[in-house]
């Protein structure tokens, strides 16, 4: 993308554009030097705004989904980025992600819990920053609540829709109030699509009774 506009006199600028970056506005300066710098306003900055699990109950073994946000501004070019979200300290997600001038992407993947042990987790997010990036803090974004890891088919307790740590009659009646229903469902919980099929259906149900009685 380019913008035309003529500096008159050497010195450093704080240069400011159109929400489209296509026109300059004006251009400030700020010192004088030997040649002629631009500072760029609103200077470049990419954050993650959100990080969200489908699940705060997921049987262990079994999937969530986890969606992180990006947010960003003064990107004049596609970057390419590290991108990782851990679970506690291990590392559940690892790519590059591209992220242009005007796209606020959300990146979407399915965290398999197969290996972790039973307990509570908090994720975590970090992208790496840009070339030119000053305000880093917003690099990195914690979950503000912890996913549960446990029995598959615990997903109630003396509160309903509270894991406690045994599979028995009181999760397999909490499926059985939930049973047929899927998102956009008015007491649709995900915890309760214990496999992640999108319904809570039969197999939700057999899961819980596979694992009737067994303690964490």
């Amino acid at each position: 993308r380019t913008a035309s506009y003529v500096f008159p006199s050497n010195g450093i600028y704080q240069v400011n554009f159109s929400p489209d970056w296509n026109t300059v506005i004006n251009a400030s300066p700020v010192s004088p030097l030997s040649s002629r710098f631009a500072y760029l306003n609103p200077p470049a900055d990419i954050a993650i705004t959100d990080l969200a699990v489908a699940k705060s109950v997921i049987g262990q073994g079994n999937l969530s989904t986890v969606n992180v946000t990006f947010s960003s501004q003064g990107i004049l070019n596609n970057q390419t980025l590290n991108f990782t979200v851990c679970a506690n300290s291990t590392a559940i997600y690892s790519q590059p992600i591209t992220i242009g001038a005007t796209v606020n992407p959300t990146v979407g993947f399915e965290w398999n819990t197969t290996g972790f042990a039973y307990g509570n987790y908090t994720l975590n997010a970090y992208v790496e920053p840009l070339p030119v990036e000053i305000n880093v803090a917003n690099n990195n974004f914690t979950c503000n609540s912890s996913v549960h890891i446990g029995i598959p088919g615990d997903i109630s307790g003396f509160t309903p829709g509270t894991s406690d740590g045994v599979c028995n009659m009181r999760d397999i009646s909490y499926l059985i109030v939930h049973f047929n229903t899927h998102p956009g469902s008015l007491n649709w919980n995900p915890n309760c699509d214990i496999d992640s099929s999108g319904r809570v259906d039969m197999k939700d149900i057999v899961i819980a009774v596979m694992n009737f009685d067994k303690h964490e």
